[in-house]
């Protein structure tokens, strides 16, 4: 169900280019899962013209570099949304360990499961600010 996922890869506009560093940035709407998570750096791969649902709430983009092959716009990397009487929740980030060995990566995934579960998020980041990957 495209409602539940949130996004999709869109056989005819979605791609992504090459894997790289890139910075992830929090949206300025405030959000239980994103409370206090700094902006940060990170390689992984960063999808662009993702195919995302009307209802979804945007909490964190990173700039599409066309000199990497992207689109030239902030992309949403991570998003959220009310489902029927719970909540769903879509990570685009994670494309291999070292991405998801990334601390800020898993304070983002933890916080999301137990947004999704439970509607609140008493995991509390204890991340150091402008964390990057060597």
């Amino acid at each position: 169900d495209r409602a539940l996922t949130i996004a999709r890869w869109d056989l005819e506009k979605t791609g992504h280019g090459k894997q790289h560093t890139f910075r992830v940035t929090p949206a300025a709407a405030p959000h239980p899962i994103t409370a206090g998570i700094a902006p940060f750096e990170i390689f992984d791969e960063l999808w662009h013209r993702t195919g995302i649902v009307e209802d979804a709430t945007v909490l964190m983009t990173a700039f599409s570099s066309e000199d990497n092959g992207g689109s030239g716009n902030e992309e949403p990397v991570l998003l959220a949304k009310p489902f029927g009487e719970g909540r769903s929740v879509n990570l685009l980030l994670g494309h291999h360990t070292q991405a998801m060995e990334h601390p800020s990566f898993a304070a983002i995934f933890a916080r999301s499961v137990e947004w999704a579960a439970t509607e609140a998020v008493a995991l509390v980041s204890q991340e150091p600010e402008h964390q990057s990957v060597p």
